[in-house]
Parts: structure tokens; sequence; C-alpha cells
């Protein structure tokens, strides 16, 4: 799949995609480190985050296979900086977009490899087995 196609792919459920040098993407220790402090509350708790995910080595290898990446994001509207509701709701929504995008691609792939990653714990369930 060309770049122009995901792209459009891409812009069905996102508000903007940019494709970039794979090389481009920081893979940061202190990410992780975070996630081992449990700073956001889901360590443990959800399949898509430590312990259960890959270690950082092994997704730096994963990501050696690619040479391109692509970043997408949306943009939600909340009522102020304290619309805690708001924040989930729009978390919920856009894992829901990821989630729908990647079936998109897997269709569209030929079985041409890809990998989509998202930021912070799934919350498409409410309790993660």
């Amino acid at each position: 799949m060309n770049e122009e196609t995901l792209c459009t792919l891409a812009r069905d459920f996102f508000d903007q995609a940019k494709d970039m040098d794979a090389a481009a993407v920081p893979i940061d220790v202190a990410v992780r480190d975070m996630c081992a402090q449990n700073a956001c509350g889901h360590y443990g708790k959800s399949w898509t985050c430590p312990p259960a995910i890959d270690s950082l080595e092994n997704l730096r290898g994963k990501l050696a296979a690619f040479t391109r990446f692509m970043i997408v994001y949306k943009v939600y509207a909340l009522e102020d900086s304290f619309d805690w509701e708001g924040m989930v709701e729009s978390a919920k929504n856009f894992q829901a977009r990821i989630s729908r995008f990647k079936k998109k691609v897997a269709a569209a792939a030929n079985g041409n490899p890809f990998l989509v990653l998202g930021a912070g714990a799934c919350k498409l369930c409410a309790p993660c087995s």
C-alpha cells in the first residue's frame, strides 16, 4: 500500500495524518519508566500496558522492519481544562477510531506487514480481563 492510499484511509478517521521516516520516531525509556511507576494507574491492569506489552527492545525490533511511519490525530472540543468526562469520552472515541482504521488498513494491505500503535491504556471495554 502506498503512502497516499494510507493517508487517504487515515483521513476518513482522523483530522490529520502525516507520513514520516521511521528513523524519526523516538522510543523513549522515560515514558516506559512512567508506566512502571504507575503514573496513570493502569500498570498491570490492561493488555495494552506494561508489563503485558512488549519490551522496548522488542518494539524497537518490530519498528526496524519499517521505513515509514504515520502519525494521526484528531482534535476534540472540551468544555474547559477540567472537563474530565469529555477527556475520557474523547479517548474512547479515538481508540475506537484507531481500531476501525486498523481494520481498514488490514483489508487494504494485501498481506503487506503493518503495525498500528496507540497511546495510553485501552478504554474500549469497562473491565479488562
